[in-house]
């Protein structure tokens, strides 16, 4: 039972539910919120260790880069079949990253995907989904030489695959082919 004062984690990429059996009427706060040191501190050290070993997915804080360092990672990529769930993604699919700006966006060959926010040298959050979604850069000289995606801690559900024992993906590295640069 959750008493007044406590604080719970849940994982709801499980099946869950809730019932009050009780005539009395509950009222329960849910909180969404970005996993950070500060948050976690507030949980015992045992369960820290568990969810950190586990993949769990930190809130990294953004850090600010120049237009022309933005610039230095424009290329553009080979996004596999099944990477993301999105419409439109169902098979390999080539994306364009391209500096416009103060700011680093992902493009299909439509429409804009995603913004990239920098949260490291050569590291960035996908602005919109969960911060266990990272992108990674390598630079040789002026020029991109690899890029990786990086999801952590995310429901098996969100690559399509399932599993009831295990429904979270502790960490998968996607090596993106780079198509030109």
């Amino acid at each position: 039972m959750w008493r007044a004062g406590e604080l719970w984690w849940g994982n709801f990429a499980r099946p869950h539910s809730v019932y009050n059996g009780s005539p009395i009427e509950r009222v329960h706060m849910v909180l969404d919120v970005e996993i950070t040191d500060f948050v976690l501190d507030l949980f015992p050290e045992a369960f820290r260790r568990t969810q950190s070993d586990g993949g769990i997915s930190m809130h990294p804080e953004p850090i600010t880069l120049s237009s022309a360092e933005l610039a230095a990672f424009s290329c553009e990529v080979q996004i596999p079949a099944g990477t993301l769930p999105l419409r439109g993604l169902e098979r390999s699919t080539l994306a364009r990253i391209h500096a416009d700006g103060h700011d680093l966006v992902m493009f299909l060959p439509d429409r804009p995907l995603f913004h990239l926010q920098p949260v490291a040298p050569a590291e960035f959050r996908v602005v919109g989904w969960s911060s266990g979604v990272t992108i990674r850069f390598a630079l040789s000289g002026e020029r991109v030489s690899a890029v990786e995606l990086e999801i952590r801690g995310l429901p098996r559900t969100f690559l399509g695959e399932e599993s009831a024992d295990n429904p979270r993906l502790p960490v998968r590295t996607i090596a993106l082919q780079i198509r030109s640069a």
